[in-house]
């Protein structure tokens, strides 16, 4: 099932900020509408990762990006796993590193990480509807070669 309207847009509500986002996705959930939603905010985890990092990278700036976003984050008091984190991060750039953390772990990661990355790029509305178009392109792409049994367009 490739990604909805209403799927892009919760998330791009929760990406630029925008108050509606808890209400957009909770009507997804209430709804029982969520599948994609998973996909596409991974979607654009690896592309705001790739932007960011790609495409030369060492794992000292990936170390020392966490370091800085954990140090950021525990005045509010939330954790952020540093090796869930790193992980997450090396995976997205393609590096085969294998992950042994539990998925909760790694969704809180994952969502910490985007919304930083994201808040640094500072996108017009125009550089994030892109963005969104890029993001739900590719989780399609990735949902598609899924259901394909992994015959559906590489991405």
């Amino acid at each position: 099932m490739p990604v909805t309207d209403e799927q892009t847009a919760a998330l791009r509500a929760f990406l630029s900020f925008d108050p509606s986002s808890e209400r957009l996705t909770r009507d997804l959930a209430d709804a029982g509408r969520l599948d994609g939603f998973g996909a596409l905010a991974h979607a654009a985890f690896v592309i705001a990762v790739r932007r960011r990092f790609a495409p030369t990278w060492t794992s000292a700036q990936i170390v020392g990006f966490t370091a800085r976003l954990r140090n950021a984050l525990r005045p509010q008091g939330i954790d952020l796993d540093p090796k869930a984190t790193e992980i997450l991060i090396r995976k997205a750039l393609g590096d085969p590193v294998t992950s042994d953390g539990d998925d909760k772990t790694q969704a809180r990661a994952m969502t910490l990480v985007l919304v930083d990355l994201m808040a640094d790029e500072h996108l017009s509305d125009d550089s994030l509807d892109a963005f969104m178009a890029e993001a739900r392109a590719l989780a399609d792409d990735r949902l598609a070669a899924r259901h394909d049994g992994g015959l559906g367009r590489p991405k």
